[in-house]
């Protein structure tokens, strides 16, 4: 999201305030292009914005600049930009006499942030529009880069499901369990013959075990500090079981 403000908000040019009413007027693809690269989005910028400072029509300056600079963007897109000059000249003008100063930086980024993020359809500034994917555009953490947290009930990667694990079984595992006990390990219950025991993070690295298991009960002591979510398998020549989710 760094990356993302800095190639955009701190050009001063597609910038928007209070732009409810015109949301969403740039498709996904747009904004990729916008934000393909940073160094050139700020150089643009600045030269835009600083040749139509003195223009006595803003808005057809800007409007003609950045045309030039983003020849395949919509009108409607740009207009996120060049409609919305007054949000820098009306809160920003003098902080922005030196559009490369921080203080032009900060003053843009804290006035007139969210009313482009809005207008180009990403309220939540994660990159990605609803034309592009993002099933929740309030959520930064939710779009179709992000990671899908397992069994939470949330599709934070806009795929249409939540990724599941840890709740395969075996049809042969009988009555075997597998408890995690915080202050004494795991207890793990096999009805018969010997199995493996293991514990996983959620990348799939393998932070404990193999441990032997033997017919009955038998208690694991936790040799792993690790905290967070984990799943743990039980298995011998096929999987008996992969225990719920836990977190310790």
């Amino acid at each position: 999201m760094t990356k993302y403000i800095t190639s955009l908000l701190t050009a001063c040019l597609f910038i928007a305030s209070g732009l409810t009413a015109q949301s969403g007027l740039c498709t996904q693809a747009e904004v990729d292009v916008l934000t393909a690269d940073p160094a050139g989005a700020v150089e643009i910028a600045t030269d835009c914005f600083t040749s139509c400072l003195i223009s006595l029509d803003q808005e057809a300056c800007m409007a003609e600049c950045l045309g030039e600079a983003y020849p395949d963007a919509s009108d409607e897109c740009l207009s996120c930009g060049v409609n919305q000059v007054d949000c820098v000249t009306a809160n920003c003008v003098l902080a922005c006499l030196n559009p490369n100063s921080a203080a032009c930086q900060e003053c843009v980024f804290n006035n007139c942030s969210q009313g482009f993020l809005i207008c180009i359809g990403d309220p939540d500034g994660d990159g990605y529009t609803e034309d592009g994917g993002d099933c929740d555009n309030e959520d930064t953490l939710i779009n179709p880069a992000a990671y899908d947290v397992p069994n939470d009930g949330i599709d934070q990667d806009c795929d249409g499901e939540d990724t599941i694990v840890g709740i395969a079984e075996n049809e042969k595992k009988q009555d075997a369990e597998i408890q995690y006990l915080p202050n004494l390990g795991y207890r793990i219950k096999l009805p018969q013959g010997t199995a493996r025991f293991e514990v996983y993070d959620l990348t799939g690295r393998l932070i404990q075990g193999p441990e032997l298991i033997n017919q009955g009960e038998n208690t694991i002591p936790n040799t792993s500090s690790e905290k967070g979510i984990f799943i743990l398998k039980l298995y011998n020549e096929e999987l008996i079981m992969t225990a719920k989710v836990i977190v310790r």
